[in-house]
């Protein structure tokens, strides 16, 4: 199933346009902050030790992808559930949710 399951209530509901994300601006934050702290060492180190080239070019392209994840918190991994309203919904299609799915059934 291609669609979000709200931990706190069980309510599944699709994923479309409709659905509220909430964002993770710590989250956020601290990753692009981490990521542009890497590309600009990275980018220092090409510049002035040449001899450590490839180490600079790996920390950059290691900072350019830890400032890519921050932008994905900011759109948000968690969904509002649209019948409790609490930010609990995860994808429907993980293990973890069929867990959830299972041990919600017994009680």
């Amino acid at each position: 199933m291609n669609g979000w399951l709200c931990v706190k209530c069980l309510h599944e509901f699709p994923d479309d346009a409709s659905v509220k994300k909430q964002p993770e601006y710590v989250g956020m934050i601290l990753f692009m902050l981490a990521g542009l702290a890497a590309l600009v060492f990275g980018i220092l180190v090409i510049i002035f030790r040449r001899d450590y080239a490839l180490k600079g070019i790996l920390l950059a392209a290691g900072g350019i992808a830890g400032m890519g994840f921050g932008w994905q918190l900011k759109t948000g991994l968690k969904a509002i559930c649209p019948a409790c309203g609490k930010p609990q919904g995860i994808r429907g299609h993980t293990k973890s949710a069929e867990e959830i799915r299972r041990r919600g059934k017994k009680s």
